[in-house]
């Protein structure tokens, strides 16, 4: 704590002002002191206190008779305890070249200088609390001043009578004036245990007189424990010696100015050296200098690293591996050579070539495999098809661009998203996915970019974060896009654009890193042709197209899927079956409408239901073993009719026989490849063209979530 700390910076009146016109001035500033000078000379302090007395009693004259003179020039690096012992109401803290700093006043330096005091007695008291030896301190009166922590814990004890012995030997070094070392002290500390300690005790002088005294202790129990450990140590060098001994390469230890202090016994064998021809010989002697070069030591002195050389030396061809060795300040210490003969490992050095070469290739074309095939635990591909599409995914994953994928519901529209995604610069960031058709169009603005703090009714006080936010630096893949509502369709159109979004009721743009991947399987390009999708959003999005083709575009695959199934499906229910290859026959023989969400389900119901080990055929669902015969494919038409009946009848036996084959309108219309929407709009328009409709399937969209449950 110095005094320039704690200056006051106050006005700068002149001697020369009369009291009315300093008044005015510490009003002005509220200041309750101010610097007097004359001309360039700093001569008093002016205090408000005074100031006022002055004007009570109706002084109004100069100010010489209400200044406070008694100030004294001091450094600004004086210790506020130094200035306490000068007397002063007043300091002038001076800085570099004699410039004045500011005032402090004598209360304020008598202040800090008891903080300062506090603060070092404290310092002083845990110091000593910290020390690991006790610490003992009479003063000049004999009298017990002060003991630590430590010898507190080693007498076990508080009062004043067990430390009598050791005041007493205090109070003879006090006395005497010198200090006595090594003493051995005998505490009795109950009546059935003694502690023996040893002390050194010396008196304590200030300013040539005597103070007091102080002794540090030492518990004789803990220097056993010292010499115990020191039987540890040497017991360790031991086995270290034996170590080194029976080290099979040769051992070399030298100092940090390459003094050879040790070899082992390898060397001897090695070399046909005794150890005595070593020790004492200095690393790049000439005598050496064939197996130890000087620049080997010159190398590790430098650079502190490791370094290796090869010699040659009566027909065999050495490594010898310089180690430095550092001390605990980071200098090096000793230097540790390690010697091989290699005449012994060139033949396995050439084999371990031709394993690392084969290693290498096998873990090359393993890498690319594993990279194209498993990084996602649940992709099955068996056929030319899928193996053209994960390779183009994996092409796609390396760039940012937007990606849609086409396909039937149930082929893996979202494996392929997440292959993608997984491949990708942005793997370790999330994949966040939403389904378009699921969420209600008054919500669906708010799910994707989030809303302010009471946006609307209901709303989180707090407000909720978007989905566009949750996916930044990710992924963000929009399932079923096709069932956007066009005057959404917009709003998502600038999002992807711009890269930035506003939450609802609020105007403040945010930026988004996203990269978005679409699914559909509707038929985009005729929804823009219908004006139920937007040309420009088709566009955006359809950047980079891929086709996923259904189930029965690739039959090869499902016995495949269906070991994949069966084994996943088994563990996680805790079953032991298998599928005879008859009713793996018949399942590669059914068209899968349902694809490989339908395989799956119906791979888990025989799971559940067969009561055998082996999955027969008699397990597998009716309509897998009984599809419909080809004869009942023909279209039939009632006689001669106008065109339009005829192409009317056509449509009806086609919706009849598909909604009757598949169970739903839903489905039907999938397989047909047309809108659910279109089905029932050409239904109603059947019936009210030919007047006859749809009797044996007018229940068929009643069954339409039932059935769908079942298939997905």
């Amino acid at each position: 704590m110095f005094v320039g700390e704690y200056v006051l910076k106050v006005p700068k009146i002149e001697i020369s002002m009369e009291i009315k016109e300093a008044a005015a001035v510490l009003g002005e500033t509220g200041g309750q002191f101010a610097e007097v000078w004359d001309n360039t000379k700093l001569i008093g302090v002016l205090e408000k206190d005074k100031l006022n007395e002055a004007m009570i009693s109706g002084k109004t004259g100069q100010l010489k008779d209400c200044i406070n003179g008694n100030i004294i020039l001091v450094s600004h690096d004086l210790l506020v305890n130094e200035a306490a012992r000068l007397s002063a109401d007043w300091f002038v803290a001076m800085g570099d070249k004699q410039k004045v700093l500011g005032i402090v006043s004598r209360n304020d330096i008598m202040r800090h200088a008891y903080h300062y005091i506090s603060d070092k007695q404290r310092y002083f008291t845990e110091t000593v609390n910290q020390a690991n030896n006790g610490i003992i301190v009479i003063n000049k009166d004999g009298q017990l001043d002060f003991v630590n922590i430590a010898a507190k814990k080693l007498i076990n004890g508080d009062g004043t009578e067990m430390y009598n012995p050791l005041i007493s030997q205090l109070q003879a070094v006090l006395d005497e004036g010198k200090a006595s070392l090594g003493q051995k002290v005998t505490l009795t500390l109950d009546k059935s245990t003694r502690k023996e300690i040893l002390t050194n005790q010396v008196p304590v002088w200030v300013q040539g007189k005597k103070q007091g005294a102080i002794a540090i202790l030492h518990d004789l129990s803990e220097m056993e424990s010292v010499s115990q450990e020191l039987t540890s140590v040497k017991q360790l060098n031991n086995q270290l010696e034996a170590i080194i001994q029976a080290s099979f390469d040769g051992v070399i230890i030298a100092d940090s100015n390459g003094m050879i202090l040790k070899i082992n016994k390898a060397i001897e064998k090695l070399l046909s050296v005794k150890e005595e021809d070593f020790i004492g010989e200095k690393i790049g002697d000439p005598h050496l200098e064939k197996l130890l070069p000087k620049h080997l030591l010159n190398s590790v002195q430098e650079t502190g690293e490791v370094v290796s050389v090869v010699s040659e030396i009566q027909d065999r061809q050495l490594l010898l591996t310089a180690n430095p060795v550092n001390n605990g300040n980071g200098m090096l210490a000793n230097i540790v050579i390690n010697v091989r003969d290699l005449t012994k490992l060139n033949n396995l050095k050439q084999e371990l070539k031709k394993t690392q070469e084969l290693y290498v290739k096998y873990h090359n074309e393993l890498e690319v495999l594993r990279k194209k095939y498993l990084k996602q635990e649940n992709i099955v591909v068996n056929s030319s098809i899928m193996r053209a599409i994960f390779e183009t995914a994996s092409r796609v994953a390396q760039v940012d661009s937007t990606v849609i994928i086409f396909g039937e519901s149930g082929v893996g529209k979202e494996i392929v998203a997440k292959y993608i995604h997984g491949n990708s610069c942005r793997s370790k960031e999330p994949f966040i996915t939403l389904n378009c058709g699921a969420i209600p169009e008054n919500l669906l603005e708010s799910e994707l970019f989030g809303y302010e703090a009471g946006a609307f009714t209901g709303a989180s006080k707090t407000g909720k974060v978007g989905l566009f936010e949750v996916a930044h630096k990710g992924t963000l893949f929009l399932d079923e896009i096709g069932e956007l509502p066009m005057q959404f369709q917009v709003k998502l159109l600038r999002a992807i654009q711009h890269k930035e979004i506003a939450r609802v009721g609020g105007s403040r743009l945010r930026k988004v890193d996203v990269r978005i991947i679409a699914a559909t399987n509707r038929n985009l390009k005729e929804m823009v042709e219908e004006k139920q999708f937007r040309e420009d959003l088709y566009f955006r999005l359809n950047v980079i197209p891929i086709k996923v083709p259904s189930l029965r575009e690739r039959k090869e695959e499902v016995p495949y899927l269906c070991t994949y199934f069966l084994n996943s499906i088994c563990k996680r229910l805790g079953f032991k079956k298998r599928i005879s290859p008859e009713a793996i026959d018949i399942m590669m023989k059914y068209d899968w409408p349902g694809n490989i969400r339908e395989l799956e389900n119906v791979i888990e119901r025989v799971i559940v239901t067969s009561r055998n080990q082996e999955i027969i055929c008699e397990d597998l669902p009716v309509y897998i073993l009984e599809p419909p015969a080809v004869g009942e494919n023909e279209i039939l038409v009632k006689g001669i009719q106008p065109l339009k009946h005829a192409v009317l009848e056509v449509e009806k036996q086609i919706i009849e026989k598909a909604v009757l084959h598949y169970g739903s309108i839903r489905k039907a219309a999938e397989v047909l490849d047309v809108d659910q929407s279109t089905i029932v709009r050409k239904m109603q328009r059947i019936k009210e063209t030919l007047g006859y409709g749809f009797e044996d399937i007018s229940s068929g969209s009643d069954r339409t979530a039932d059935n769908s449950k079942k298939v997905l």
